[in-house]
């Protein structure tokens, strides 16, 4: 303290503690396949029981950088859930843009501040790529289909099941087909096959598929 004759000599002295509260851990695996889309679970171990009782919640980003550059955040703000409460968790939409963004970041955040310098991971864009698709139509009805659908696959490491679609042509115009053959399509003509599957598998449609 002072007065309007000087400052006391002897002042009040308080120490402080500089707490740091950082998660670590951070696992995101990305479960769209679409190319340029990312949806999934990030997860995270939450800061040591020495400082997590200071943390209100966690703030989920993708970023340009991992110093969180051009930041996006990702769902809303994830409550701690107190000491020994296990791992945390942010389920990331399907069909989230991945744009630019090149890092997932985790923050804490207290009843005062956001942190600074936040934990971060690699964000890896899990896209499936279809090779070689062929189809012969073996059924010689006007109508009616049948015969083996076969593809390749790079990668399904991630892939839980496999979906096909018949679907009719969106507009009148030329398809080539996987043979190479070219047929004029109208609007009600079946022309759309999409498959995932993993490695090179054979699937057989029976006669007289409509």
């Amino acid at each position: 303290a002072a007065s309007t004759l000087a400052e006391q000599s002897t002042p009040a002295a308080l120490v402080f503690l500089n707490r740091v509260a950082s998660v670590s851990g951070i696992t995101f695996v990305d479960r769209d396949l679409d190319s340029l889309q990312v949806g999934g679970s990030a997860t995270w171990i939450p800061p040591d029981s020495g400082s997590q009782d200071l943390v209100q919640d966690y703030m989920v980003y993708f970023a340009q950088t991992s110093t969180g550059e051009g930041r996006s955040q990702i769902g809303e703000a994830v409550p701690e859930q107190g000491t020994g409460g296990g791992l945390m968790e942010l389920e990331v939409p399907a069909e989230t843009s991945l744009a630019s963004f090149s890092d997932v970041l985790v923050y804490t955040r207290s009843s005062l501040v956001e942190q600074t310098t936040p934990d971060y991971i690699q964000l890896v864009d899990e896209a499936l790529q279809l090779d070689n698709i062929s189809f012969f139509d073996l059924d010689l009805d006007v109508t009616d289909i049948g015969g083996t659908l076969a593809w390749e696959v790079q990668n399904d490491t991630i892939v839980t099941h496999y979906v096909i679609y018949i679907a009719e042509s969106l507009e009148p115009g030329d398809v080539t087909l996987c043979d190479g053959t070219v047929v004029s399509a109208t609007n009600t003509t079946t022309g759309i096959i999409i498959a995932v599957i993993s490695g090179t598998l054979s699937f057989s449609m029976e006669g007289a598929t409509s």
